[in-house]
């Protein structure tokens, strides 16, 4: 059973089989059993085929490109036998790195903008947050466009793909029910007081291109001030009430 770790993706895979079984065949990543089919011939009964060749581990056909992995493999291991599931579970050590928490108090006359780039590439809020990249000041919830991003030398730079935008404000609620709309053109969350008040989900890409446009509602919305729509080609809306 070999365990790999990827140095670039942070993973942790291993594989058991007992040959003649096909039903013993599992699979791992950090831990956890993973489903699977069979490829090429499918599941087979059939003895290993014993020969003298070398065992390749991470590439194969004489370290031909397309055949081998493109990363890095430490703490290699061999069993003669299948470990259990809790074995394995056991070998995973997660050493996650301290979420990065704002430790700026946000301008009384605005709000504070972190970028956090180098994000991981899926459709989660389940990563941990590194250092912000870049802070600037805005006079309101409201970014009609994120601020460029420039190298030392002054030439714009694309930032990284995808990445984050944090925005964070003091504000003083009236005494009674508040109505939020939260509306953006991705994912994004609304917290007050630390807790989840109204969040717009991932949005779901087809293959063909063909994703749902909102109509845009040309009424403003009752309650949100005349300059609001609920609607936007471009944008999902979600709206809540909280107490």
């Amino acid at each position: 059973m070999p365990a790999s770790r990827s140095c670039f993706a942070a993973r942790t895979t291993a594989k058991s089989y007992t040959f003649g079984k096909p039903e013993s065949i599992r699979g791992y990543i950090d831990g956890q059993p993973i489903d699977g089919d069979w490829d090429y011939g499918g599941a087979t009964t059939e003895a290993p085929v014993i020969d003298d060749d070398e065992l390749w581990i991470g590439s194969a056909l004489g370290l031909n490109s397309g055949n081998s992995f493109h990363g890095s493999i430490d703490e290699v291991a061999i069993y003669r036998t299948a470990l259990p599931a809790e074995r394995i579970a056991a070998r995973y050590q997660v050493l996650q790195p301290k979420p990065y928490l704002t430790t700026i108090d946000p301008p009384k006359d605005g709000v504070l903008v972190e970028v956090f780039e180098g994000i991981p590439d899926k459709l989660s809020w389940d990563f941990v947050a590194p250092e912000p990249t870049e802070r600037y000041t805005e006079s309101a919830f409201a970014l009609a466009e994120i601020a460029h991003k420039y190298t030392p030398q002054g030439v714009r730079a694309d930032r990284s793909n995808p990445f984050v935008v944090r925005v964070t404000g003091d504000v003083e609620l009236p005494q009674g029910e508040s109505r939020f709309l939260l509306r953006s053109r991705s994912a994004s969350r609304l917290l007050v007081d630390g807790k989840l008040a109204v969040e717009v989900p991932f949005p779901k890409f087809r293959g063909d291109g063909h994703e749902a446009v909102w109509e845009l509602d040309r009424v403003p919305t009752e309650r949100c001030g005349p300059a609001i729509k609920t609607r936007s080609r471009r944008s999902n809306p979600t709206a809540a009430d909280i107490d």
